[in-house]
């Protein structure tokens, strides 16, 4: 007998582990869906290990990447708004159930499940949460949550018997004792956490976020991956400023230069900036940018060099330098008035 498709969501964490090995002891061949972009999910390297974990219990993986669609759609106009930091997280997780619905679609799946637990997360998990993406998604009767069943209307697949809802959990809150114990019982002794959790929650990149947006209209992924790292700096009429902290730092800006200019003393240690400019129409305003950029990165030198009061910094463009000036360092005073 030919075993039925079903497409699962899958971060990696335990949740997701154990509800896959639920539908999968009820003899489903079960593919797993991975949402990778630079905030959340595994990096090409874990994945081929977590892949070959999964191939080991019989579980298939697809990979999906998260493109523009997804900033437009949902980071820039979230329908049901953001968490504590700028997590859209029930307009995300209905935009991720869409994507699985029409994976199932082409696999000719039965159903789509998910780790969910009911009320483990206080914004997309309380039951109002649950159903709402469950409609929206277009899902709604074909959505299993396999730790939380019990608790829930049964679906259409367990209506009609062909997921037996008795082998499925009602698992609720934020506790973890009975995953723990379901852990052990599929002799699931070593699990990866989440990927790394997804940097949308993270409350230090609110403001860098909300400042990012207001200044660029065109946000892609390269910018936003932009914010998770350096020290950032608003220098006004959508001129957006970072530095490096470290030299593992300066090689990473590097690989953004050709988004802006780069900033950098010519003789003294110390670090490198690029300055990104939003407001192409006003010129005028490059030269007053550029030396104010130069201020912030003579803060950050460790010498003044020579017995001088002030900094040779070097502008490049695609690698040509295009300016360079003397520049006295900015106070730490003023420099709060830039600092995000």
């Amino acid at each position: 007998m030919c075993k039925k498709n079903v497409v699962g969501l899958f971060s990696g964490g335990l949740d997701s582990w154990l509800s896959a090995l639920l539908i999968k002891q009820q003899g489903f061949n079960v593919y797993l869906l991975h949402f990778v972009s630079p905030y959340f999910g595994y990096s090409e390297e874990k994945l081929e290990e977590i892949e070959q974990r999964l191939k080991e219990r019989g579980l298939n993986l697809i990979v999906h990447k998260f493109g523009q669609d997804y900033i437009d759609n949902i980071v820039k106009n979230p329908k049901h708004g953001t968490g504590s930091a700028v997590n859209a997280c029930v307009d995300c997780h209905s935009y991720m159930l869409q994507i699985a619905k029409k994976k199932m679609e082409e696999l000719n799946a039965v159903f789509v499940f998910s780790g969910e637990v009911l009320a483990q997360r206080p914004m997309s998990q309380r039951k109002e949460a649950l159903n709402m993406v469950e409609k929206e998604s277009g899902l709604r009767g074909y959505l299993v949550r396999p730790l939380s069943a019990k608790l829930l209307k049964p679906t259409i697949p367990e209506q009609e018997g062909v997921l037996n809802r008795e082998m499925l959990m009602d698992i609720s809150g934020r506790g973890r004792k009975r995953q723990f114990e379901l852990a052990e019982k599929f002799n699931l002794t070593t699990y990866p956490q989440p990927a790394g959790g997804c940097k949308f929650t993270d409350p230090n990149l609110t403001k860098r976020f909300n400042v990012m947006m207001e200044t660029n209209k065109d946000l892609t992924w390269v910018e936003l991956e932009l914010l998770k790292w350096g020290r950032h700096f608003y220098l006004g009429d959508n001129f957006y400023f970072m530095t490096a902290r470290d030299e593992k730092e300066v090689t990473r800006l590097y690989d953004y230069a050709k988004l802006g200019t780069i900033v950098e003393p010519k003789d003294a240690a110390g670090s490198t900036g690029l300055l990104l400019n939003y407001n192409y129409d006003k010129v005028s305003l490059v030269p007053e940018k550029q030396a104010l950029a130069g201020r912030i990165i003579a803060r950050y030198t460790k010498t003044l060099g020579n017995g001088r009061s002030d900094i040779d910094m070097v502008y490049l463009d695609n690698g040509v330098k295009t300016n360079e000036a003397a520049v006295s360092a900015i106070s730490e005073l003023e420099l709060n008035n830039y600092r995000l």
